[in-house]
């Protein structure tokens, strides 16, 4: 079940990092110009680093190499974010945006640079030390535990910042589907690999039920949340006594 580990993984840091240019929009006190959700989505660019990253990190066979491609990446990323508008507000936030959007990029690519280090160091260890563990970084780590997104939304309240509000709610809900089926996949090999030498469920009818219960809370989970999305241009935030409205 490796690709699919690894596109939840992907979504996971996708969702995660969106949220930092809306947040730092919310403590410069800029509004999108073109709206939340165009915003949003161009937040979502974010998820082009995550998926090359992961990509050159994997099958780079040298530091020079991965370090050629982030450099490539982050040319790609101030061509895509080139255009800052007009001048005066728009201009702000559209510079913002950009650097924004460059300081994930080069995050992300640090991150993955140390995640390669850390294992190339633990597979070395791990000869001399079977029992050696690897601590993942969290990047390739989504968790029905987050409560990331909670925090943002309660900084959207606090900034008076609704943009920043709806995204996070947004992500926050969309982001338990993803994290659920990861903790699916997860648990369900962890079992497979702890009886592979008994003769329990076979895998595909494990795969089967278990499958069948998931998709069956997922229908559940999704018609709870149905009213967010419905509702989401309608909610007002208060924070100190004011009140944010659309």
């Amino acid at each position: 079940m490796k690709m699919p580990d690894q596109l939840l993984e992907c979504i996971h840091a996708t969702l995660v990092f969106a949220l930092f240019i809306p947040f730092v929009y919310a403590l410069c006190g800029f509004a999108p110009p073109e709206g939340t959700i165009l915003f949003y989505l161009k937040c979502l660019l974010v998820a082009i680093p995550v998926s090359v990253t992961r990509t050159a990190v994997d099958r780079a066979r040298t530091l020079g190499t991965y370090i050629l491609v982030c450099a490539a990446l982050l040319a790609v990323i101030y061509g895509i974010t080139a255009d800052a508008g007009p001048g005066g507000f728009t201009g702000l936030s559209a510079l913002c945006y950009r650097l924004g959007l460059l300081a994930e990029t080069a995050a992300i690519a640090g991150i993955r640079l140390v995640d390669r280090i850390k294992h190339r160091r633990w597979e070395s260890i791990k000869k001399t030390d079977p029992l050696a563990v690897y601590e993942r970084s969290f990047l390739d780590r989504p968790s029905l535990n987050n409560c990331y997104f909670i925090v943002m939304y309660l900084a959207g309240i606090l900034l008076d910042a609704k943009p920043l509000c709806d995204i996070a709610l947004f992500s926050a809900v969309v982001y338990l589907f993803p994290a659920l089926a990861y903790t699916f996949f997860t648990a369900t090999e962890h079992y497979l690999m702890l009886n592979k030498r008994t003769k329990g469920i076979p895998r595909r009818r494990l795969y089967a039920v278990s499958g069948g219960m998931l998709c069956l809370y997922a229908a559940l989970l999704l018609a709870v949340s149905l009213p967010s999305f419905l509702l989401i241009n309608t909610r007002k935030y208060e924070a100190s006594g004011m009140m944010v409205g659309t």
